[in-house]
Protein backbone atom coordinates (compact mmCIF):
# COMPACT_ATOMS: atom_id res chain seq x y z
CA UNK A 1 0.00 0.00 0.00
CA UNK A 2 1.47 3.34 -1.12
CA UNK A 3 0.11 6.67 0.10
CA UNK A 4 1.00 10.16 -1.15
CA UNK A 5 0.02 13.15 1.00
CA UNK A 6 0.19 16.53 -0.72
CA UNK A 7 0.18 20.16 0.39
CA UNK A 8 -0.75 22.24 -2.69
CA UNK A 9 0.64 25.60 -3.69
CA UNK A 10 -1.48 28.65 -2.95
CA UNK A 11 -4.06 29.50 -5.63
CA UNK A 12 -3.11 32.26 -8.07
CA UNK A 13 -6.00 34.45 -6.93
CA UNK A 14 -4.52 34.55 -3.41
CA UNK A 15 -0.94 35.20 -4.45
CA UNK A 16 -1.18 38.63 -2.84
CA UNK A 17 -1.92 37.14 0.59
CA UNK A 18 1.46 37.74 2.15
CA UNK A 19 3.38 35.05 4.02
CA UNK A 20 4.49 36.20 7.46
CA UNK A 21 7.59 34.00 7.57
CA UNK A 22 10.35 33.32 5.09
CA UNK A 23 10.20 29.53 4.79
CA UNK A 24 7.61 26.74 4.43
CA UNK A 25 7.91 24.24 7.28
CA UNK A 26 6.06 20.96 6.74
CA UNK A 27 2.40 20.55 7.60
CA UNK A 28 1.88 19.21 11.12
CA UNK A 29 -1.47 17.75 10.03
CA UNK A 30 0.01 15.69 7.18
CA UNK A 31 2.90 14.59 9.39
CA UNK A 32 0.40 13.34 11.96
CA UNK A 33 -1.41 11.31 9.30
CA UNK A 34 1.84 9.80 8.06
CA UNK A 35 2.82 8.86 11.61
CA UNK A 36 -0.31 6.86 12.39
CA UNK A 37 -0.41 4.95 9.09
CA UNK A 38 3.27 4.32 8.32
CA UNK A 39 3.26 0.90 10.04
CA UNK A 40 0.83 -0.44 7.45
CA UNK A 41 1.72 1.63 4.37
CA UNK A 42 4.57 3.32 2.56
CA UNK A 43 3.82 7.03 3.05
CA UNK A 44 5.40 10.06 1.42
CA UNK A 45 4.57 13.74 1.98
CA UNK A 46 5.01 16.28 -0.81
CA UNK A 47 4.97 20.05 -0.40
CA UNK A 48 4.25 21.63 -3.77
CA UNK A 49 6.05 24.77 -2.64
CA UNK A 50 9.25 22.73 -2.79
CA UNK A 51 8.74 19.61 -4.89
CA UNK A 52 6.22 18.21 -7.42
CA UNK A 53 3.74 15.64 -6.15
CA UNK A 54 3.92 11.94 -7.02
CA UNK A 55 0.64 10.37 -8.14
CA UNK A 56 1.93 6.78 -8.19
CA UNK A 57 0.08 5.72 -5.06
CA UNK A 58 -2.96 3.71 -3.99
CA UNK A 59 -4.28 6.56 -1.83
CA UNK A 60 -3.64 10.22 -2.62
CA UNK A 61 -4.54 12.62 0.18
CA UNK A 62 -4.64 16.32 -0.62
CA UNK A 63 -4.82 19.13 1.90
CA UNK A 64 -7.52 21.70 1.08
CA UNK A 65 -7.43 25.16 2.65
CA UNK A 66 -9.40 28.20 1.53
CA UNK A 67 -6.33 29.60 -0.23
CA UNK A 68 -5.41 26.30 -1.94
CA UNK A 69 -8.84 24.95 -2.92
CA UNK A 70 -8.56 25.33 -6.69
CA UNK A 71 -5.08 23.88 -6.77
CA UNK A 72 -6.21 20.97 -4.57
CA UNK A 73 -8.96 20.18 -7.07
CA UNK A 74 -6.54 20.46 -9.99
CA UNK A 75 -4.22 17.99 -8.31
CA UNK A 76 -7.11 15.65 -7.53
CA UNK A 77 -8.20 15.69 -11.19
CA UNK A 78 -4.65 15.14 -12.43
CA UNK A 79 -4.09 12.33 -9.97
CA UNK A 80 -7.26 10.48 -10.99
CA UNK A 81 -6.43 10.86 -14.69
CA UNK A 82 -2.89 9.61 -14.08
CA UNK A 83 -3.98 6.71 -11.88
CA UNK A 84 -7.73 5.95 -12.19
CA UNK A 85 -7.58 3.14 -9.64
CA UNK A 86 -6.23 5.36 -6.87
CA UNK A 87 -8.44 6.68 -4.08
CA UNK A 88 -8.50 10.48 -4.08
CA UNK A 89 -9.12 11.96 -0.63
CA UNK A 90 -9.45 15.63 0.26
CA UNK A 91 -9.11 16.92 3.81
CA UNK A 92 -8.43 20.11 5.74
CA UNK A 93 -10.51 22.94 7.15
CA UNK A 94 -11.95 24.09 3.83
CA UNK A 95 -12.83 20.61 2.58
CA UNK A 96 -14.41 19.80 5.94
CA UNK A 97 -17.03 22.49 5.43
CA UNK A 98 -17.58 21.70 1.75
CA UNK A 99 -17.56 17.91 1.82
CA UNK A 100 -21.00 17.40 0.29
CA UNK A 101 -20.50 20.08 -2.37
CA UNK A 102 -17.08 18.74 -3.35
CA UNK A 103 -18.40 15.21 -3.79
CA UNK A 104 -21.42 16.46 -5.76
CA UNK A 105 -19.38 18.70 -8.04
CA UNK A 106 -16.19 16.67 -8.61
CA UNK A 107 -16.57 12.98 -9.40
CA UNK A 108 -12.80 12.43 -9.41
CA UNK A 109 -12.80 12.96 -5.62
CA UNK A 110 -13.66 9.69 -3.89
CA UNK A 111 -13.72 10.77 -0.24
CA UNK A 112 -13.58 13.88 1.89
CA UNK A 113 -12.36 13.78 5.48
CA UNK A 114 -14.22 16.13 7.80
CA UNK A 115 -12.07 17.18 10.74
CA UNK A 116 -9.03 15.23 11.88
CA UNK A 117 -8.04 12.41 9.59
CA UNK A 118 -5.99 9.92 11.60
CA UNK A 119 -8.74 7.32 11.91
CA UNK A 120 -9.89 7.90 8.34
CA UNK A 121 -6.46 7.32 6.80
CA UNK A 122 -6.00 4.13 8.82
CA UNK A 123 -9.47 2.91 7.89
CA UNK A 124 -8.94 3.50 4.18
CA UNK A 125 -5.47 1.94 4.21
CA UNK A 126 -6.77 -1.16 6.00
CA UNK A 127 -9.81 -1.43 3.74
CA UNK A 128 -12.27 -1.11 6.61
CA UNK A 129 -15.99 -0.89 5.94
CA UNK A 130 -16.37 2.78 5.04
CA UNK A 131 -19.57 3.18 7.05
CA UNK A 132 -17.51 2.59 10.22
CA UNK A 133 -14.70 5.06 9.51
CA UNK A 134 -14.96 8.20 11.64
CA UNK A 135 -14.99 11.62 9.93
CA UNK A 136 -15.36 10.12 6.44
CA UNK A 137 -17.73 11.57 3.83
CA UNK A 138 -18.60 9.67 0.64
CA UNK A 139 -21.23 8.86 -1.99
CA UNK A 140 -23.66 5.98 -1.50
CA UNK A 141 -26.70 5.12 -3.60
CA UNK A 142 -26.90 8.62 -5.06
CA UNK A 143 -26.61 10.35 -1.69
CA UNK A 144 -23.82 11.96 0.31
CA UNK A 145 -23.11 10.19 3.59
CA UNK A 146 -21.29 11.82 6.50
CA UNK A 147 -20.02 9.44 9.17
CA UNK A 148 -19.84 10.20 12.89
CA UNK A 149 -17.46 12.95 13.95
CA UNK A 150 -14.58 12.19 16.28
CA UNK A 151 -11.76 14.36 17.59
CA UNK A 152 -8.60 12.69 18.89
CA UNK A 153 -5.36 14.01 20.42
CA UNK A 154 -2.47 14.65 18.08
CA UNK A 155 0.09 11.84 17.84
CA UNK A 156 3.79 12.54 18.32
CA UNK A 157 5.18 12.84 14.80
CA UNK A 158 8.54 12.97 13.07
CA UNK A 159 9.51 14.06 9.56
CA UNK A 160 10.73 10.76 8.14
CA UNK A 161 7.99 10.67 5.50
CA UNK A 162 8.48 14.30 4.32
CA UNK A 163 10.32 14.20 1.01
CA UNK A 164 11.69 17.74 1.22
CA UNK A 165 11.19 20.51 3.76
CA UNK A 166 12.66 23.74 5.05
CA UNK A 167 12.42 25.81 8.22
CA UNK A 168 14.84 28.64 8.89
CA UNK A 169 15.68 30.03 12.32
CA UNK A 170 13.11 32.83 12.02
CA UNK A 171 10.18 30.54 11.21
CA UNK A 172 8.38 28.65 14.01
CA UNK A 173 7.89 24.96 13.34
CA UNK A 174 4.22 23.86 13.68
CA UNK A 175 3.21 21.35 16.34
CA UNK A 176 -0.29 20.31 17.34
CA UNK A 177 -0.60 19.78 21.07
CA UNK A 178 -4.03 21.42 21.23
CA UNK A 179 -6.97 20.66 18.96
CA UNK A 180 -10.08 22.78 19.12
CA UNK A 181 -10.85 26.09 20.81
CA UNK A 182 -11.70 26.38 24.50
CA UNK A 183 -13.45 29.70 23.89
CA UNK A 184 -15.74 28.03 21.34
CA UNK A 185 -16.37 25.08 23.65
CA UNK A 186 -17.39 27.29 26.58
CA UNK A 187 -18.96 30.36 24.96
CA UNK A 188 -19.70 29.37 21.36
CA UNK A 189 -17.82 29.94 18.13
CA UNK A 190 -17.12 33.54 17.10
CA UNK A 191 -19.51 34.63 14.34
CA UNK A 192 -16.72 35.16 11.78
CA UNK A 193 -14.81 31.96 12.62
CA UNK A 194 -14.92 28.77 10.56
CA UNK A 195 -13.93 26.40 13.35
CA UNK A 196 -15.00 22.84 12.55
CA UNK A 197 -15.47 21.41 16.04
CA UNK A 198 -16.46 22.92 19.39
CA UNK A 199 -14.70 20.21 21.42
CA UNK A 200 -11.14 20.50 22.73
CA UNK A 201 -8.51 17.82 23.24
CA UNK A 202 -4.97 18.44 24.43
CA UNK A 203 -1.81 16.40 24.36
CA UNK A 204 -0.63 15.36 27.82
CA UNK A 205 2.06 17.75 29.10
CA UNK A 206 4.81 15.11 29.14
CA UNK A 207 3.89 14.09 25.58
CA UNK A 208 4.04 17.74 24.47
CA UNK A 209 7.66 17.99 25.60
CA UNK A 210 8.45 14.57 24.12
CA UNK A 211 7.26 15.96 20.78
CA UNK A 212 9.42 19.05 21.17
CA UNK A 213 12.43 16.95 22.20
CA UNK A 214 12.08 14.65 19.19
CA UNK A 215 12.03 17.58 16.76
CA UNK A 216 14.86 19.38 18.55
CA UNK A 217 17.20 16.41 18.81
CA UNK A 218 16.49 14.91 15.38
CA UNK A 219 16.25 18.09 13.32
CA UNK A 220 17.82 20.87 15.37
CA UNK A 221 14.52 22.78 15.76
CA UNK A 222 14.22 25.22 18.66
CA UNK A 223 11.31 27.52 17.80
CA UNK A 224 7.80 26.04 17.70
CA UNK A 225 4.32 27.21 16.69
CA UNK A 226 1.56 25.61 18.74
CA UNK A 227 -1.30 25.68 16.23
CA UNK A 228 -4.20 25.25 18.66
CA UNK A 229 -6.85 27.96 18.34
CA UNK A 230 -6.33 28.96 22.00
CA UNK A 231 -3.22 27.96 23.90
CA UNK A 232 -4.63 28.81 27.31
CA UNK A 233 -6.83 25.80 27.98
CA UNK A 234 -7.51 25.92 31.70
CA UNK A 235 -4.20 25.45 33.51
CA UNK A 236 -2.47 23.78 30.58
CA UNK A 237 0.34 26.40 30.41
CA UNK A 238 1.06 25.90 34.13
CA UNK A 239 1.02 22.13 33.66
CA UNK A 240 3.49 22.39 30.79
CA UNK A 241 5.74 24.60 32.85
CA UNK A 242 5.66 22.22 35.80
CA UNK A 243 6.99 19.26 33.80
CA UNK A 244 9.23 21.03 31.28
CA UNK A 245 12.66 19.35 31.22
CA UNK A 246 15.53 21.67 32.11
CA UNK A 247 17.30 21.04 28.80
CA UNK A 248 14.23 22.33 26.91
CA UNK A 249 13.91 25.58 28.84
CA UNK A 250 15.52 27.56 26.00
CA UNK A 251 13.01 26.32 23.42
CA UNK A 252 10.71 29.16 22.37
CA UNK A 253 7.04 29.15 21.32
CA UNK A 254 4.56 31.05 19.23
CA UNK A 255 0.89 30.65 20.18
CA UNK A 256 -2.67 31.79 19.49
CA UNK A 257 -4.71 33.44 22.20
CA UNK A 258 -7.63 35.77 22.88
CA UNK A 259 -7.71 39.07 24.80
CA UNK A 260 -10.27 37.59 27.18
CA UNK A 261 -7.81 34.96 28.41
CA UNK A 262 -4.63 37.03 28.17
CA UNK A 263 -6.22 39.59 30.48
CA UNK A 264 -6.52 37.07 33.31
CA UNK A 265 -4.13 37.65 36.19
CA UNK A 266 -0.79 35.87 35.90
CA UNK A 267 -1.39 34.44 32.41
CA UNK A 268 1.18 36.53 30.52
CA UNK A 269 3.76 36.01 33.25
CA UNK A 270 3.30 32.25 32.87
CA UNK A 271 3.64 32.53 29.09
CA UNK A 272 6.89 34.43 29.53
CA UNK A 273 8.23 31.69 31.83
CA UNK A 274 7.30 29.16 29.12
CA UNK A 275 9.45 31.21 26.75
CA UNK A 276 6.58 32.29 24.52
CA UNK A 277 8.21 34.81 22.18
CA UNK A 278 5.27 35.62 19.89
CA UNK A 279 1.51 35.37 20.08
CA UNK A 280 -1.29 36.03 17.65
CA UNK A 281 -4.03 37.87 19.55
CA UNK A 282 -7.42 38.21 17.89
CA UNK A 283 -8.42 41.83 18.45
CA UNK A 284 -10.47 42.51 15.29
CA UNK A 285 -12.27 45.60 16.68
CA UNK A 286 -12.64 47.56 19.90
CA UNK A 287 -16.27 48.55 19.35
CA UNK A 288 -18.02 46.82 22.24
CA UNK A 289 -21.45 46.70 20.58
CA UNK A 290 -20.01 45.04 17.47
CA UNK A 291 -17.92 42.70 19.60
CA UNK A 292 -20.92 41.58 21.62
CA UNK A 293 -22.80 40.70 18.42
CA UNK A 294 -19.78 38.67 17.29
CA UNK A 295 -19.55 36.82 20.60
CA UNK A 296 -16.51 38.64 22.02
CA UNK A 297 -16.04 40.42 25.35
CA UNK A 298 -13.26 43.00 25.87
CA UNK A 299 -12.52 46.67 25.17
CA UNK A 300 -9.72 49.09 24.31
CA UNK A 301 -8.58 49.40 27.92
CA UNK A 302 -8.14 45.64 28.16
CA UNK A 303 -6.02 45.60 24.99
CA UNK A 304 -3.83 48.41 26.26
CA UNK A 305 -3.24 46.62 29.58
CA UNK A 306 -2.35 43.41 27.73
CA UNK A 307 0.15 45.27 25.55
CA UNK A 308 1.75 46.88 28.58
CA UNK A 309 2.29 43.47 30.14
CA UNK A 310 3.48 41.90 26.88
CA UNK A 311 5.98 44.74 26.53
CA UNK A 312 7.17 44.23 30.10
CA UNK A 313 7.86 40.54 29.43
CA UNK A 314 9.31 40.92 25.92
CA UNK A 315 6.57 39.00 24.09
CA UNK A 316 5.86 40.13 20.53
CA UNK A 317 2.25 40.42 19.32
CA UNK A 318 0.63 39.79 15.95
CA UNK A 319 -2.67 41.63 15.86
CA UNK A 320 -5.51 41.54 13.31
CA UNK A 321 -7.92 44.44 12.78
CA UNK A 322 -11.13 43.66 10.94
CA UNK A 323 -13.42 46.18 9.27
CA UNK A 324 -17.01 45.62 8.16
CA UNK A 325 -18.36 43.45 10.96
CA UNK A 326 -22.18 43.64 11.13
CA UNK A 327 -23.22 46.98 12.60
CA UNK A 328 -20.06 48.78 11.43
CA UNK A 329 -20.34 52.47 10.55
CA UNK A 330 -17.75 54.82 9.09
CA UNK A 331 -17.38 56.29 12.57
CA UNK A 332 -16.82 52.93 14.32
CA UNK A 333 -14.37 51.86 11.63
CA UNK A 334 -12.43 55.11 11.95
CA UNK A 335 -12.35 54.69 15.72
CA UNK A 336 -11.01 51.15 15.34
CA UNK A 337 -8.38 52.35 12.88
CA UNK A 338 -7.33 55.17 15.19
CA UNK A 339 -6.90 52.68 18.01
CA UNK A 340 -4.65 50.52 15.81
CA UNK A 341 -2.52 53.59 15.11
CA UNK A 342 -2.36 54.37 18.81
CA UNK A 343 -1.00 50.86 19.44
CA UNK A 344 1.53 51.40 16.68
CA UNK A 345 2.68 54.61 18.32
CA UNK A 346 2.71 53.34 21.91
CA UNK A 347 4.10 49.83 21.42
CA UNK A 348 6.26 49.79 18.25
CA UNK A 349 8.75 47.31 19.70
CA UNK A 350 6.03 44.91 20.86
CA UNK A 351 4.23 44.64 17.52
CA UNK A 352 5.50 41.91 15.21
CA UNK A 353 2.65 42.14 12.68
CA UNK A 354 -0.53 44.15 12.08
CA UNK A 355 -3.12 42.53 9.86
CA UNK A 356 -5.71 44.80 8.24
CA UNK A 357 -8.67 43.16 6.52
CA UNK A 358 -12.32 43.41 5.66
CA UNK A 359 -14.55 40.86 7.33
CA UNK A 360 -14.86 37.77 5.13
CA UNK A 361 -17.96 35.57 5.37
CA UNK A 362 -15.80 32.49 5.03
CA UNK A 363 -17.38 29.09 4.52
CA UNK A 364 -18.10 27.40 7.83
CA UNK A 365 -18.71 30.66 9.66
CA UNK A 366 -22.04 32.00 10.87
CA UNK A 367 -21.55 34.92 8.51
CA UNK A 368 -21.39 32.57 5.52
CA UNK A 369 -24.62 30.89 6.66
CA UNK A 370 -26.17 34.33 7.05
CA UNK A 371 -25.14 35.26 3.51
CA UNK A 372 -26.64 32.03 2.18
CA UNK A 373 -30.05 32.94 3.63
CA UNK A 374 -30.05 36.58 2.49
CA UNK A 375 -32.03 37.00 -0.73
CA UNK A 376 -30.28 40.24 -1.70
CA UNK A 377 -26.83 38.69 -1.36
CA UNK A 378 -27.91 35.53 -3.19
CA UNK A 379 -29.33 37.57 -6.06
CA UNK A 380 -26.28 39.80 -6.45
CA UNK A 381 -23.78 36.97 -6.13
CA UNK A 382 -25.62 34.57 -8.43
CA UNK A 383 -25.82 37.25 -11.11
CA UNK A 384 -22.05 36.83 -11.48
CA UNK A 385 -22.62 33.41 -13.08
CA UNK A 386 -22.13 31.73 -9.71
CA UNK A 387 -24.30 29.82 -7.23
CA UNK A 388 -23.63 30.47 -3.56
CA UNK A 389 -25.76 27.50 -2.48
CA UNK A 390 -24.17 24.89 -4.75
CA UNK A 391 -20.61 25.97 -5.63
CA UNK A 392 -17.55 24.88 -3.69
CA UNK A 393 -15.37 27.68 -5.06
CA UNK A 394 -16.21 31.23 -4.01
CA UNK A 395 -15.29 34.72 -5.09
CA UNK A 396 -14.70 36.05 -1.60
CA UNK A 397 -13.96 39.55 -2.85
CA UNK A 398 -17.47 39.86 -4.25
CA UNK A 399 -19.11 38.03 -1.36
CA UNK A 400 -17.35 40.28 1.14
CA UNK A 401 -18.57 43.42 -0.61
CA UNK A 402 -22.17 42.18 -0.80
CA UNK A 403 -22.10 41.10 2.84
CA UNK A 404 -20.77 44.44 4.09
CA UNK A 405 -23.25 46.39 1.97
CA UNK A 406 -26.11 44.37 3.46
CA UNK A 407 -25.11 44.35 7.13
CA UNK A 408 -23.13 47.57 7.62
CA UNK A 409 -23.86 51.27 7.37
CA UNK A 410 -20.22 51.89 6.50
CA UNK A 411 -19.10 52.70 2.98
CA UNK A 412 -17.14 49.82 1.44
CA UNK A 413 -14.69 52.17 -0.30
CA UNK A 414 -13.98 53.92 2.99
CA UNK A 415 -13.29 50.58 4.69
CA UNK A 416 -10.93 49.51 1.92
CA UNK A 417 -9.11 52.82 2.24
CA UNK A 418 -8.60 52.21 5.97
CA UNK A 419 -7.20 48.76 5.25
CA UNK A 420 -4.66 50.16 2.82
CA UNK A 421 -3.77 53.09 5.11
CA UNK A 422 -3.18 50.70 7.97
CA UNK A 423 -0.86 48.50 5.91
CA UNK A 424 1.12 51.51 4.71
CA UNK A 425 1.51 52.82 8.27
CA UNK A 426 2.76 49.46 9.54
CA UNK A 427 5.22 49.08 6.67
CA UNK A 428 6.53 52.58 7.30
CA UNK A 429 7.42 51.56 10.86
CA UNK A 430 9.08 48.37 9.67
CA UNK A 431 6.32 46.12 11.03
CA UNK A 432 5.10 43.12 9.09
CA UNK A 433 1.64 43.50 7.62
CA UNK A 434 -0.80 41.32 5.74
CA UNK A 435 -4.36 41.16 4.48
CA UNK A 436 -6.71 38.22 4.80
CA UNK A 437 -8.58 37.05 1.72
CA UNK A 438 -11.55 39.06 0.51
CA UNK A 439 -9.92 42.34 -0.50
CA UNK A 440 -7.60 43.09 -3.38
CA UNK A 441 -4.03 43.87 -2.42
CA UNK A 442 -3.04 47.25 -3.78
CA UNK A 443 0.17 45.75 -5.18
CA UNK A 444 -1.47 42.81 -6.89
CA UNK A 445 -5.19 43.41 -7.01
CA UNK A 446 -6.14 41.52 -10.15
CA UNK A 447 -5.14 38.21 -8.65
CA UNK A 448 -7.93 38.27 -6.08
CA UNK A 449 -10.68 38.39 -8.70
Amino acid sequence: MNISLIRPKIDDRYASVKQVYTSFPPSAGLSCLATVVREIANVQIYDENLIPADFNADIIGIQDWVTTHNRALQLADQAKRHNPSSLIVLGGTNASHLADRILQNHLYVDYVVMGHGEEAIIGLAEGQVKERIANLCYRKNGHIVKNRQKIVPSPIFNLEQVIQWECDDQTPFPISGIRGCIKAAKQGICEYCSLQNERVVVMKPHAFWNQVRLLKENYGLRYFFETGDEFIVGRYPEQLLAVRPKDLSEVSLRIYSYPETLAQQGVIKTLARLNVKELYMGVETINETILKKAGRHYNANVINRIFEELSEHGIMAMVPFMFGLPGETNESAQHNFNFSQQLLEDFPTTLKMMQYSLVVPIVGSSYFSLACTNNNILKQYNQQNRNLLLDDDFNYSLLTEFFIQEYCAADISFLKELVEKGKRAAKKEGILTSTFIGIEDSDNGAKNR
